[in-house]
């Protein structure tokens, strides 16, 4: 039960990622033309990734904290972009965090969650696998 648990999180945080990108690409892009649908297929990717890895791989804890660190950064990114943009080029955000999304939060997500599991199993317990 509990081993099957994680990549249905995965799944629902990897859902919540790509809702928030049809959110945007739906309703706070002023236009509803090819570039919305590039945005979203632009911002799929890395929870399609972390919800591979946790499915696929032996470590669904990787992929869950890969794809908690990509929301995350989703998250302040539409507040800088929607709620309180700063400065004009805040938009710009939207072309470059699904790229920091792949580079630094999925390897990121990643290495933290190989570091809890590392620090669990070193204390004599156990991390689900799957």
């Amino acid at each position: 039960m509990a081993g099957s648990l994680l990549p249905r999180l995965t799944a629902a945080v990897a859902s919540s990622g790509l809702a928030l990108h049809a959110y945007i690409a739906l309703f706070e892009s002023s236009g509803k033309d090819v570039w919305s649908v590039a945005f979203l297929a632009w911002g799929g990717p890395p929870y399609l990734i972390c919800l591979v890895v946790a499915c696929l791989g032996r470590r669904a804890l990787h992929g869950l904290f890969a794809a908690l660190v990509c929301l995350g950064l989703d998250a302040v990114n539409y507040y800088q972009v929607f709620v309180d943009p700063q400065s004009s080029t805040a938009a710009l955000g939207l072309l470059f965090v699904p790229l920091l999304n792949l580079v630094v939060s999925i390897p990121l997500g990643v290495t933290v969650a190989a570091l809890i599991g590392w620090t669990v199993r070193k204390k004599g317990g156990s991390v689900p696998k799957r």
